[in-house]
């Protein structure tokens, strides 16, 4: 179950038994907690009929015990379980009818950001009843909207070019794409206090992170300056970024050049055809003229040879891509 159904299930009062949630975006599964808690249980009638259990330190029959408590002057409880180890799932299996039987309890084994496995019959009882909810990574089009809602709730607009920048931003700064992190840079923006973010606004916060080595990095190469790329690379070395995210970067961004070095469509259409944003599109098409359609396929063989290199792990990886981008550069 998508947790949009969970929340629309929460409107119409049909959330009842066990529930699995699972999957590595902890905001919007804690957002969920949050509106089912404030649905279910009134703040003045919490200490009565919410608790927050750790499994690791409770046995299965305790947790049971817990559930069967009837609630105090409301019609349900909510129980929230985490930490459940493989051992206490095998416990809970056998006893989860008991919960499910239950009409005044709504118990939720919280997973995230991980997923239980899925052999164990404890994951299986509760997925036979619909009731696992998972919550995924946003798309590009979700992340795009809610960082416009975000801004919009303090009556800041942000223009295209900027969000498409700051997308960008995100995506590349960390493995962490958790909306806690997204979150965190739109208080960024915030604080800017302006009524509206521009280009350059999104310039300014990413040129004081690391991350703005990367974006560097990308441009060096697309304007063939092998003195800056070098320079770059080497100061995400020094910032201790992994060989393997930045090699990533790199690739995607030769596979993009291959793409757009040829495509005869109108700017629009080709950044939906590709699909990259119109402002990403717009940084590549402005330098692709540097490099013919041979030295891009040149630059696409590289980065192959050099994935299989360094997932051999034999290998100094800041030399391979030193010597990776010199290739691309300057066709050698």
């Amino acid at each position: 179950m998508d947790y949009t159904e969970f929340l629309a299930k929460i409107k119409t009062k049909m959330i009842r038994g066990a529930y699995i949630f699972c999957g590595s975006e902890i905001y919007l599964a804690d957002n969920t907690l949050k509106t089912l808690k404030e649905a279910y249980i009134p703040s003045e009638l919490e200490d009565f009929n919410y608790q927050l259990l750790d499994a690791e330190s409770l046995g299965a029959i305790e947790i049971v015990e817990k559930t069967e408590q009837l609630p105090l002057m409301n019609d349900y409880r909510l129980i929230i379980v985490k930490n459940l180890t493989d051992t206490a799932m095998k416990d809970m299996a056998s006893i989860l009818d008991n919960i499910f039987d239950n009409p005044y309890v709504v118990v939720i084994f919280y997973f995230c950001p991980n997923t239980p496995k899925k052999n164990f019959n404890f994951y299986k009882k509760i997925a036979s009843k619909n009731s696992v909810v998972e919550f995924n990574p946003v798309s590009d089009a979700q992340m795009s909207n809610w960082v416009v809602k975000k801004l919009k709730e303090k009556n800041i607009i942000i223009e295209d070019d900027a969000l498409d920048l700051f997308n960008l931003y995100i995506s590349f700064s960390s493995d962490d794409s958790s909306l806690y992190k997204v979150l965190n840079e739109i208080e960024k923006l915030i604080s800017l206090e302006k009524s509206t973010i521009k280009l350059d606004d999104v310039k300014e916060l990413i040129s004081k992170t690391a991350s703005a080595n990367i974006f560097n990095l990308t441009d060096a190469i697309s304007s063939r300056n092998t003195k800056i790329a070098l320079k770059e690379l080497e100061k995400l070395f020094l910032t201790r970024e992994e060989p393997i995210r930045i090699l990533y970067m790199i690739s995607r961004h030769i596979i993009l050049m291959n793409k757009i070095k040829n495509l005869n469509l109108g700017e629009y259409e080709a950044s939906k055809k590709i699909p990259i944003s119109l402002y990403e599109y717009r940084e590549i098409k402005t330098n692709i003229n540097r490099y013919d359609s041979p030295s891009l396929k040149y630059a696409l063989k590289k980065v192959k040879e050099a994935d299989e290199i360094i997932k051999s792990q034999k290998n100094n990886p800041q030399l391979l891509l030193e010597n990776l981008v010199v290739s691309i550069i300057e066709g050698i």
